[in-house]
């Protein structure tokens, strides 16, 4: 048989002209899409009309005898995934003998939510529905053909997974940037693309004779021009990933002009913004969004099983409401060990007293969740209608507590497990203009508080009483045996209120008898005891009742409850779990109402609770229960291994792989809330990594999450410490790993550490060398090992990136010649790939870095104008992220060295409103600009002004974040305007003396040898000391 003729073909199945104005209309008005879609529907229906005859002429076959080919009016019917799937299903029945329906399973509908999304954004686009259906009734039509004249569909399958796999989700940038005609161009390209790939397996089909096409599965002329649409659909992707990002920068430098407008507001003055919201004091009593008291802000239900303590309850009510009426807060910590009762006793006295508070807050305070605890902290604010932003800001922390200490309202504020001081500290009321009231939950006694009370277990006959109440048998006669079992279960249980509710779980599930459950945990040899301590350790019979619990679930809630232990046991958001999931591991999950059974068995068993918050189900577990679970994974390594894997699955599956801007380490501000999504169950799942015993399995997958979360987004928010740990573990992962170690991710982490180093002053200043050394090796490795015909501009970046970085750390030690050096390379670089409208994050850099070496070489001029170039380029570059404070605090100190000390005060003092506002006013930068306000003063000699901000600066600094080099700094100073003050006296000279002889012991680290350079110029030893953005003092070359 001779191959078909298309032109012939064509004019056969011409439509007469009359019937040309009822086509089917598969467009949107926009002419961005009219041609593309009349051209491709035509050429498609002479196509259907062209293999609908050359099936007829083959109807002996009878596989498809009684089939006939679907047309575009017909195709276009299935318009969603789910009638899609229907007519896929019914397709397959017809062709059973070929095990179609098995080869769909495997092949296609694995990716199918690409093709739900890809539909969903032509239809955003367009604001046309049927244009979207094109994309269903392409891919339908398709397998429809392969299915009836393909020898083996199992290629065409193969390759449309392959073609849906290279769609990524376009539904979220569509919504985002509905009118930006550069997305819609480029998606107007993936579409056609798309179209096209179709289009060219259905041509094939028409050009080969039918009984004979495919037997050696798709030709080799196929497979090439496949590759080719394939190759080109990943270019219009990259381009459109592109776009995206960029009108992403374009919405988040609109966002951050408002912002600065409001910033500015403030600056002059004003306090409310657009929308009349006020920030950083608290709304006046007549603005019409004034909160309704009281308030009641505790996310956890009341328990109304609970039972006991009414002498603890009446303690407390003695001394934080009958007792007191001084105006300012008074403190009660409540103590014990876990399970013992602490949580739900202060949500008992919330609930019980709540009348005698105008306001009651909750604030998980665990000093290894400090997200969470800026989270809830920040909620208060939300509640007050202060802001409605739910990310975690710090700034929202002194808007609360300017808010607690100045209201005249009276509040109660519960910290929950805040075991350590340190934690809490930023987030404590010092005062209040009425009585009010706190309560913190924790093991041991906390000697900053006015009170503690130590919980004890529950006495036997009150914890009988809780297990009879969950058992529905309160009513039993006082003399029924079962109280006397109650009694005794109490005992083994060592008066717990948590582990007599999971004993209440297991009876309920299992349907044992008290009798029986009684004497099945007497069988076990382990005793509960006292330690000498008088800490209660629990043992005997708590394991037993795990034990027994467990093997009542269902495999699939088991596994369920094991990956919940490793998460933030808080607050786990339903929504990060109900989400479509691709990894084998977690597709137990992707059915919701079985996940709701298994949700079901979790809370009958008392191991989990489930609660709304803000409309959203949120999952929940004792800490205890979740110590004991992790213990018992930790015995069976392979388990626990494989719960820690579905877990960082699960975080990867809510978290979107990282923008080219984040591989190039440029802060996004938008970032930031998606990392507040997940930052604190990877923290959880950090924590147990770095202390669980054996050590568990580390992976490539792991390790790349944590750099991809706790990158440089994270670092742009201040939180130095956090950035550092997780990066020096991804470190520790990747070496356990073996060679090589000379890989990108390596590269990457070891610049992030470097960063951080920086802030960490002189003690961290040789391993801050030493890694950017080592990280610029290995770029110069990965970027040698790529073909030269596909190194890309931002491979380039990134290999240059790592000599900026290298600047960093000679700037550190002053080495300004060699780091001109390396300026001067990337500036000749940079000059060839783009100019600063195309790469103004790479300039910023060279113009910031640059006026330090300008300094260095007296050109103090040229410094104040590349110092402010830089600032102003990195606004531009990267919109409303906090990178901006750092440079203009750069400006502000060459501005100074340049002999305009009041012009840097006035930049420094506006630098210091700003940064308060969007760090926090204990965020490490804040002190920075805090400290050198005081400075600058100091050699105007505003001797008042300078005293007073360096005192705050000193006395600001709570927290470990500030290291000890800027402490030192500060109290030199500090001596010196007392010293001019008042000569002589006696906390002048402590302070001097104390600051020498720091100076001197820190200078041992040195390991560069310039400090000796210096030893005759205090005020450039000192500035030596401290991270080199923050130096008033830069040595300038001899003539």
């Amino acid at each position: 048989m001779s191959e078909p003729n298309i032109a012939e073909s064509e004019a056969t199945i011409a439509e007469p002209k009359e019937k040309k104005t009822n086509k089917l209309q598969l467009g949107s008005s926009d002419q961005l899409w009219t041609h593309i879609l009349v051209r491709k529907q035509d050429e498609l229906r002479m196509l259907l009309a062209l293999l609908e005859r050359k099936a007829q002429r083959k109807s002996k076959h009878a596989d498809f005898s009684t089939m006939h080919i679907a047309s575009l009016e017909e195709a276009i019917h299935f318009n969603d995934l789910e009638s899609f799937q229907h007519a896929i299903l019914m397709l397959a029945e017809n062709f059973s003998k070929r095990k179609v329906s098995v080869l769909i399973s495997k092949y296609l509908f694995p990716s199918l939510d690409h093709i739900r999304s890809f539909s969903v954004g032509i239809s955003a686009a367009t604001q046309y529905d049927k244009t979207a259906s094109l994309v269903w009734g392409m891919l339908y039509i398709v397998i429809q053909c392969g299915c009836m004249f393909a020898e083996s569909i199992d290629e065409i399958l193969l390759q449309l997974a392959e073609l849906q796999d290279l769609l990524p989700y376009f539904q979220k940038d569509l919504t985002l940037y509905p009118t930006s005609k550069a997305l819609q161009y480029c998606l107007r390209s993936i579409f056609e693309d798309y179209i096209n790939f179709c289009l060219e397996i259905i041509r094939h089909f028409c050009k080969h004779p039918l009984w004979v096409f495919m037997r050696n599965l798709v030709s080799s002329s196929l497979r090439q021009n496949l590759k080719k649409l394939k190759g080109k659909l990943r270019s219009d992707v990259a381009e459109f990933d592109r776009a995206v990002d960029s009108a992403d920068r374009t919405q988040a430098r609109r966002a951050d002009e408002a912002m600065l407008q409001k910033q500015d507001q403030i600056l002059s003055g004003g306090h409310q913004s657009f929308d009349g919201r006020i920030y950083g004091t608290p709304r006046p009593k007549s603005d019409s969004r004034e909160p309704n008291f009281p308030i009641h802000l505790v996310n956890i239900p009341e328990n109304h099983d609970f039972i006991g303590r009414e002498m603890e309850l009446e303690a407390l009510h003695t001394i934080l409401v009958k007792d007191h009426s001084e105006a300012k807060p008074k403190s009660c910590a409540i103590h014990g060990m876990g399970g013992i009762g602490k949580t739900e006793t202060a949500l008992k006295f919330t609930y019980q007293y709540r009348n005698c508070f105008d306001a009651v807050f909750w604030v998980s305070a665990d000093p290894e969740q400090e997200t969470e605890t800026l989270r809830t902290f920040g909620n208060i604010g939300r509640r007050l209608n202060m802001f409605d932003s739910d990310a975690y800001n710090d700034p929202e922390v002194d808007v609360v507590l300017h808010w607690l200490e100045t209201t005249d309202r009276r509040w109660l504020l519960v910290y929950d497990n805040a075991e350590k001081w340190g934690n809490i500290s930023r987030y404590w009321p010092t005062r209040s203009r009425y009585p009010s009231a706190i309560i913190i939950t924790a093991q041991k006694e906390s000697p900053w508080v006015n009170r503690n009370i130590d919980l004890e277990p529950l006495p036997d006959h009150d914890g009988s009483k809780l297990l009879l109440q969950q058992m529905h048998l309160a009513h039993i006669d006082q003399n029924d045996p079962t109280r006397n079992v109650a009694c005794e279960i109490s005992k083994e249980l060592g008066g717990s209120p948590l582990y007599l509710t999971h004993a209440y779980g297991y009876m309920s599930l299992s349907g044992c008898p008290p009798q029986e459950y009684l004497e099945s945990i007497r069988t076990q040899n382990n005793a509960l005891d006292w330690k000498s301590n008088a800490t209660w350790r629990y043992g005997k019979a708590v394991s037993t009742t795990h034990d027994r619990i467990l093997k009542q679930l269902s495999f699939a809630a088991r596994q369920l409850l094991f990956m919940l232990a490793f998460m933030n046991p808080d607050a786990v958001n339903e929504d990060l779990v109900l989400i479509r999931h691709e990894d084998k591991d977690l597709q137990f999950l992707n059915d919701k109402s079985t996940y709701l059974s298994y949700i079901a068995e979790l809370r009958e068993a008392r191991l989990v609770q489930r609660d709304t918050n803000n409309n959203q189900h949120v999952l929940r577990m004792h800490r205890a229960t979740q110590a004991a679970m992790l213990h018992r994974l930790c015995k069976v390594e392979e388990e626990r291994n494989l719960s820690f894997s579905r877990v960082i699955h699960l975080i990867r599956d809510n978290f979107e792989d990282p923008s080219i801007f984040a591989k190039l380490q440029i802060a996004e501000a938008h970032a930031w809330p998606k990392i507040t999504k997940v930052l604190p169950h990877l923290l959880s799942a950090y924590n147990f990594f770095e202390k669980s015993w054996p050590d568990t399995k580390g992976t490539m997958f792991f390790a790349q999450l944590l750099y991809d979360v706790a990158g440089m987004d994270l670092y742009d928010r201040g939180w130095i410490t956090e950035t550092y740990k997780i990066n020096k573990l991804i470190q520790k992962l990747l070496i356990s790993f073996g060679p090589p170690f000379e890989s990108r991710l390596m590269a990457d982490s070891l610049s992030m550490i470097g960063m951080c180093t920086d802030f960490m002053a002189l003690s961290k200043r040789q391993e801050g060398l030493e890694i950017r050394k080592r990280c610029v090796t290995i770029r110069e490795k990965c970027f040698a090992d790529i073909p030269p015909n596909m190194i890309t501009r931002e491979d380039r970046i990134w290999l240059h990136n790592g000599y900026t970085d290298l600047v960093c750390s000679q700037q550190q030690i002053n080495d300004f010649d060699n780091a001109r050096q390396n300026l001067d390379k990337c500036f000749e670089n940079y000059q060839l790939w783009g100019g600063e409208d195309d790469i103004p994050y790479e300039y910023s850099k060279y113009y910031n870095q640059m006026a330090y070496v300008l300094l260095y070489q007296n050109e103090s001029k040229k410094a104040v104008e590349y110092a402010k170039k830089g600032y102003e380029l990195v606004e531009k570059a990267t919109p409303g992220a906090l990178i901006a404070i750092l440079y203009k605090f750069d400006y502000a100190n060459i501005l100074f060295q340049h002999g305009d000390a009041e012009g840097a005060r006035k930049k420094l003092e506006e630098i210091l409103k700003v940064c308060k506002l969007d760090c926090g006013k204990d965020n490490i930068r804040t002190f920075e600009i805090r400290l050198n306000i005081g400075i600058v003063s100091y050699f105007m000699k505003d001797l008042p002004y300078a005293e007073k901000k360096l005192r705050k600066a000193l006395r600001m600094n709570k927290t470990e974040l500030w290291p000890p080099e800027n402490v030192v700094r500060g109290k030199f100073y500090l001596s010196q305007v007392l010293k001019e003050m008042k000569p002589n006296t006696k906390e002048a000279m402590e302070l001097e003396s104390e600051a020498k002889e720091s100076l001197e012991k820190l200078l041992e680290m040195d390991k560069s040898g310039q400090a000796a350079d210096y030893h005759a110029d205090l005020p450039l030893l000192f500035d030596y000391l401290v991270h080199w953005e923050c130096r008033l003092t830069t040595p300038r070359r001899k003539a």
